[in-house]
């Protein structure tokens, strides 16, 4: 087991890399990138994705991504230190061809990992890469939220077991089976969003007012399915798309834990909510308590918590 976060091999990548052969793209596709040159030298026959300066910037970019990654590793060595790791890698999307989304920032790509040999994978999107850049051409710090957002991908690494097991919903092709993931995702974002929203960065004011939109949301989704036929990758990604599952999720999960707890527990997650709700940040021990517990609730678990909420045989157990 690694003694410390300075034990762990982290390495970025260029995907794909401009001295790829197979690289698709010219320096009109990175000129956006402060300081590169787009201009190729004539004189030396050298187009411009392969001059000198600009293959400093590749180099730059994978030490800027490291540090921010390996940044925070160190920030939640808390709960990643009893997890074997042997090395952690991030693939950059450069182009903007692999993210998963228009407004995608990062992944953890577990079906990429290796949990038993302790390889993870991580995939570091063209949005969040041009806010690294651009914040470090000024020399200015990443606002909270961009700064996180690798602490949001280690909570889902933390969660492998169960994300690898709720994949089956999420491809399957039957749409009773995408909307059973659809509100799993729920609870994957929820825990994922807690060590943000317990930092007090949150527009929902209580539990109750994330249950009404958490019902809402998912009656009007599952309205929208026509369960007759298999589904496609649209209306797969139309299902899962949407900010809903980290708006509301994080408040559904602290419900959930505050009834299970007893006591001196329940005590802590009662005031932890009364806090954000206020938007005040929770005492960051108390945040890394709190996230260790949610991770211990199953998919299943979830489901049956929220389904006294709806009608009977609305949420498809597991």
């Amino acid at each position: 087991m690694q003694k410390s976060p300075e034990d762990l091999k982290i390495f970025a990548y260029l995907a794909s890399h401009p001295l790829d052969d197979h690289f698709c793209a010219d320096g009109d596709h990175l000129k956006w990138i402060p300081g590169f040159v787009n201009e190729p030298d004539e004189e030396e026959g050298i187009d411009a994705i392969h001059l000198d300066c600009n293959l400093k910037i590749y180099d730059q970019i994978l030490e800027i991504t490291e540090n921010h990654f390996t940044n925070s590793v160190k920030n939640m060595w808390p709960l990643l230190a009893d997890v074997h790791i042997n090395s952690m890698q991030i693939a950059i999307d450069l182009l903007g061809m692999i993210g998963s989304g228009k407004n995608s920032l990062a992944g953890y790509l577990f079906d990429l990992s290796d949990q038993l040999k302790g390889n993870y994978v991580f995939q570091l999107d063209l949005n969040l890469l041009a806010i690294y850049l651009l914040k470090n051409d000024k020399n200015e710090p990443l606002d909270f939220h961009d700064k996180s957002v690798w602490d949001h991908e280690f909570i889902h690494l933390l969660d492998h077991k169960y994300i690898t097991a709720a994949a089956i919903y999420k491809s399957s092709t039957s749409p009773s089976e995408n909307f059973k993931y659809y509100l799993i995702k729920y609870r994957e974002e929820g825990i994922a969003d807690l060590y943000y929203v317990l930092h007090g960065h949150t527009k929902v004011t209580s539990v109750q007012e994330a249950i009404e939109n958490f019902k809402a949301s998912a009656i009007k989704r599952k309205s929208e399915i026509d369960f007759t036929i298999p589904s496609t990758d649209k209306t797969k990604h139309d299902l899962y798309n949407g900010i809903d599952f980290y708006k509301y999720g994080p408040w559904l999960i602290l419900e959930i834990l505050r009834d299970y707890e007893i006591n001196f527990e329940q005590d802590m997650i009662a005031n932890c909510i009364e806090r954000i709700s206020k938007k005040e940040p929770v005492p960051i021990d108390t945040i890394f308590d709190i996230i260790k517990k949610a991770l211990e609730i199953q998919p299943k678990e979830f489901l049956y918590y929220y389904e006294k909420y709806f009608e009977k045989d609305f949420i498809p157990l597991i």
